[in-house]
């Protein structure tokens, strides 16, 4: 009797979980980061966290992604946005007030009971990031830019309008005529005007007939930190004294 050889093929379906370890592949801004504005007038800090693979979105939240100051506990509020494989802590408006402030974004995993997981259930590795905040109020460009020649500013109107641009909204009270000044190259004395404020810029209006000299300097001078009258955005943090300046001519241009 001849036998016969028979080959079975056992056809299994199943899945496969990753044992590997979730990694952080990085935080915006970089941790080390510094400068970082967060004053109000400003669209809201963003921490973003990326990471290697898909995250669960059950476990990504204002619990296990926290944003605390240096050396301390407490967790500062915000909301948790959650995308495939990265998710975004959202400062609440107006909780970092202080100027070259340290802060911690911090990602919750294993040891955790509100740890981070990948969609296959493996915890992310709990981890730290840091950047030091500036809260200074910082002057974007000027209108006429700083260095310009040929500005004209004759006799009657138009009347000379020097803008000068904010990173955020100013705090009116503050950007007045005391705040905002232009002198000739070499006085101390301030020319006349008055001064038009509209969120995160002002503009410097210069009285008719201030200027009739061609081809003379000038310089539009913001007032800062260390002046009793500086100006100031909406949380109070000071801008630096800064200056510009122009070359202006009383003739018109063709």
């Amino acid at each position: 009797m001849k036998s016969t050889d028979t080959n079975f093929v056992l056809d299994v379906s199943g899945s496969y979980v990753s044992e590997t370890t979730p990694l952080l592949s990085g935080f915006t801004p970089v941790s080390g980061a510094s400068h970082i504005t967060s004053g109000q007038g400003m669209a809201p800090t963003s921490i973003l966290f990326q990471f290697d693979r898909g995250l669960l979105s059950g476990t990504v939240s204002i619990s296990s992604i926290i944003f605390r100051e240096a050396g301390s506990a407490t967790n500062l509020s915000g909301t948790v946005e959650v995308s495939g494989s990265n998710c975004t802590f959202i400062a609440a408006s107006g909780i970092m007030t202080t100027a070259s402030g340290s802060y911690h974004p911090i990602v919750l995993g294993s040891g955790s009971a509100v740890g981070v997981k990948d969609l296959a259930g493996n915890f992310v590795a709990t981890i730290s990031g840091a950047f030091v905040t500036q809260n200074i109020l910082l002057l974007s460009g000027w209108v006429p830019v700083s260095g310009a020649t040929s500005v004209f500013s004759g006799l009657g109107t138009p009347q000379l309008r020097v803008l000068a641009q904010f990173d955020r909204d100013l705090l009116s009270g503050t950007a007045n005529i005391s705040s905002f000044l232009l002198r000739a190259s070499g006085a101390s004395t301030n020319l006349s005007g008055a001064i038009e404020v509209s969120g995160n810029n002002m503009t410097f209006v210069l009285a008719s007939g201030q200027i009739t000299t061609t081809s003379a300097h000038y310089h539009p001078i913001v007032i800062g930190s260390g002046n009793a009258v500086g100006l100031k955005d909406l949380q109070g943090m000071f801008t630096s004294t800064v200056s510009g300046m122009f070359i202006t001519t009383t003739e018109p241009i063709i």
